[in-house]
């Protein structure tokens, strides 16, 4: 099964109930004044900033086959940075899980990430695992595979109580990386303008 390891498979306490949709990038203004009107006083929960993402997978593709068929057990398997695309300081591996409609994650810093411009895939591995505790290293094993990255523009607002947080991703941009021995960051995917929420 995807994401077989010695983690917790137990819904922690600390859950989230997570709901996505995505709409047309024309629609962020309408959304914003909705969110600004809104009862609930949605407000600026942190500065807006730049994700990246490397996802892995299994060579079965495991993790996307749970994906797109709706598995309520899944699991993905990611190293995720902030800021600056080519260099990834102070990233860290995420295993993020989700059972039915609840959601988790594990995180495990990684303080010196790679270059990614700089490193074939192998390197870029090699620096994670020497970075990361042997449950991580676990499902880095697992999931061998860098399947692809992205990276997007992301607003974050919540709620005057803080128990309702929304996300806005929009300017995605993807790379398929399933062909290569080093990161294609020339050739990304044509995708529309949409925003998801």
């Amino acid at each position: 099964k995807c994401g077989a390891s010695q983690l917790e498979n137990i819904i922690p306490k600390n859950v989230r109930n997570e709901i996505k949709f995505v709409t047309y990038q024309g629609n962020l203004d309408i959304l914003k004044i909705w969110l600004k009107l809104h009862e609930a006083s949605f407000r600026t929960l942190y500065p807006k900033r730049w994700i990246n993402n490397i996802y892995f997978d299994t060579y079965g593709f495991d993790c996307f086959r749970a994906n797109i068929s709706g598995t309520s057990s899944r699991a993905k398997v990611r190293y995720r940075w902030y800021g600056e695309f080519l260099k990834s300081k102070n990233g860290s591996l995420e295993i993020k899980r989700k059972r039915n409609f609840f959601g988790w994650k594990h995180n495990f810093k990684v303080y010196n990430g790679p270059e990614i411009n700089k490193h074939c895939w192998g390197k870029i591995k090699n620096i994670l695992f020497s970075q990361i505790p042997v449950q991580a290293k676990l499902w880095l094993q697992y999931h061998p595979m860098p399947v692809l990255i992205n990276r997007y523009f992301r607003e974050y607002l919540t709620t005057q109580d803080k128990k309702i947080r929304v996300t806005i991703d929009k300017k995605e941009k993807l790379w398929d990386q399933q062909c290569g021995y080093k990161p294609n960051i020339n050739s990304s995917n044509i995708l529309p303008e949409m925003i998801v929420i």
